[in-house]
């Protein structure tokens, strides 16, 4: 999980991961945030594109 900040201030989370042959993404953005493409610009930037298993839930 990682949090998204927006000129300074934390717009919300993200997190990515596999399962088997399918990548998921969660994210919450506070409503303030809606609307704009954080998500979007988000999504494309994650640092852990490789990630091969769910947070908090072992390979």
């Amino acid at each position: 999980m990682q949090a998204v900040l927006v000129e300074g201030e934390v717009a919300g989370n993200i997190v990515a991961w596999w399962e088997e042959d399918r990548r998921f993404i969660g994210y919450w953005f506070g409503r303030e945030f809606w609307g704009r493409g954080i998500g979007t610009r988000a999504a494309r930037r994650r640092p852990d594109r490789g990630a091969q298993s769910r947070p908090g839930h072992p390979a």
